[in-house]
């Protein structure tokens, strides 16, 4: 909650917060997942579904809005157009909201340092490669605020 008043401060209430996230299934801790889903309730923000990792089964998302479906898969070695374009011919005819989790940017010297995950101008690479291709045309992209 502290972080929340503090990006409440920080952003003078100008921003809006649109959805509460963790890193490395960091709900496999019961307390901080029963901490994580009490404010996710309270602020009514959704978070990231976790099912299958961290959240033992989806009746304990009833009150929380979140995506039906998270795609943790378009990493590493996965970055590459067809498995992008497989993930999409899977669920674009489903009335599901998926989260394909990517962490596309790109990596400067200051990037190196902080993390080991420099495969993100990969994945823009081919996600612009995707735009470009027309794969997102069927799909409504949204944002965790519009959910």
């Amino acid at each position: 909650m502290a972080q929340i008043e503090r990006f409440d401060q920080l952003s003078n209430r100008k921003l809006k917060l649109d959805h509460l996230n963790t890193h490395h299934f960091i709900l496999k801790n019961e307390k901080i997942k029963n901490a994580l889903f009490d404010i996710a309730k309270k602020f009514n923000l959704p978070i990231r579904n976790e099912v299958g990792f961290t959240i033992k089964n989806e009746a304990e998302l009833a009150d929380i809005k979140h995506p039906d479906v998270t795609i943790f898969d378009f990493t590493i070695e996965n970055v590459n157009i067809e498995t992008l374009r497989s993930f999409i011919n899977k669920f674009e005819k489903t009335k599901k909201v998926v989260e394909l989790v990517t962490h596309c940017g790109y990596v400067d010297d200051y990037t190196k340092t902080i993390t080991s995950y420099v495969a993100r101008n990969k994945e823009l690479q081919v996600l612009q490669q995707a735009k470009e291709e027309g794969l997102f045309d069927n799909i409504q992209l949204i944002s965790f605020g519009d959910l």
